[in-house]
């Protein structure tokens, strides 16, 4: 598994999550959207409607990712 929204080394010991729920889905992908962040937006593509995919990444990655003022 890798992160697919890594944006800079990460330690190979740090824990790699996936989304809880469709909102926190959302957050990532209007995120990605934005970013115009390819790996996020490729996944997109297969998914049905509704539809979680098994994506995983860093916390700490996410945040930042998802991070408002940016």
């Amino acid at each position: 598994m890798d992160c697919f929204i890594h944006c800079s080394d990460e330690g190979p010991d740090s824990k790699l999550i996936k989304p809880q729920d469709f909102n926190s889905w959302l957050t990532l992908l209007k995120a990605a959207e934005i970013r115009k962040h390819a790996p996020v937006l490729e996944l997109v593509k297969d998914l049905s409607e509704g539809a979680i995919p098994e994506a995983y990444y860093h916390r700490k990655w996410h945040s930042i990712f998802t991070m408002k003022k940016h």
